[in-house]
């Protein structure tokens, strides 16, 4: 299904202790990707993938990509039919299974899964893995992961966000961390026409909140416009992803997991 910002698909790089994913318009600009994950996380030492033609192709742009770039990145293709020798083979099935499960208990739109991949990535770089006594943020930063956000907000849960300068609040839905604005603590909010933002000042909205008569009917009109723009399913909803510098602020795993690294 396509998703609110027009994506069809996404790439996941996975090595059982850290998993990135870029949604993809089509599977063709698998090659975008790489140019996001290897200035974010680092160039890999070894790179597996299947044999789809956008990876082994000798002119695609992927193979280019790590060729002249790659500082002796290994490449190989697993056979066909042998999904079993690629790790990321394992996390894609892991993600798929969150993913399901967030979007039954938190009644999320189907066209709401590229925030919502970024979103269980995020989550699951951040679980302790027993195996390595670390996260999986710490062995591509080395720095313990800050939590915080994820232990105040809920995907698709209710918050209160502030537009610079308003003074009244706006209800919304968050969808995630967007950690590439500036320093702030920047999340993407999805408003009631249907777009999504990103906001610096957002609040959760809390259990005596949720009681109140008025907020209530502000949250059943809220479903009821943003279902009839998520429901559209023939463009793409209008991304808002910049944040103006006067509003930037100084400021479960998988139980046989190991298993499947190899």
């Amino acid at each position: 299904m396509k998703s609110v910002d027009g994506h069809m698909c996404a790439a996941i790089f996975y090595n059982c202790e850290y998993a990135f994913a870029k949604p993809l318009t089509t599977k063709e600009h698998v090659w975008a990707a790489a140019y996001v994950f290897v200035p974010r996380v680092g160039m890999p030492e070894h790179l597996i993938t299947d044999g789809a033609g956008e990876y082994v192709g000798p002119k695609t742009k992927f193979r280019k990509f790590f060729t002249k770039n790659g500082n002796n990145c290994k490449l190989t293709v697993t056979p066909p039919g042998q999904p079993r020798y690629n790790r990321a083979e394992h996390g894609v099935m892991w993600m798929k299974k969150r993913m399901k499960l967030t979007m039954r208990n938190q009644n999320v739109h189907p066209r709401l899964w590229s925030y919502l991949l970024i979103y269980e990535t995020d989550v699951y770089n951040r679980i302790w893995k027993a195996k390595h006594n670390r996260t999986g943020w710490e062995s591509v930063t080395g720095n313990q992961p800050d939590i915080s956000e994820y232990l105040d907000f809920t995907f698709n849960g209710w918050v209160w966000h502030w537009d610079w300068g308003a003074k009244k609040a706006q209800l919304g839905r968050w969808l995630g961390v967007n950690r590439h604005v500036g320093e702030a603590l920047s999340s993407y909010v999805l408003r009631a026409n249907g777009k999504i933002v990103t906001c610096t000042t957002v609040q959760r909205v809390t259990d005596l909140d949720v009681l109140l008569p008025a907020t209530q009917r502000l949250m059943a009109l809220f479903d009821k416009e943003v279902v009839g723009h998520l429901d559209s399913k023939t463009a793409a909803i209008k991304i808002e992803d910049e944040v103006s510098a006067a509003r930037i602020l100084d400021a479960e795993e998988p139980e046989d997991d190991d298993k499947n690294c190899f």
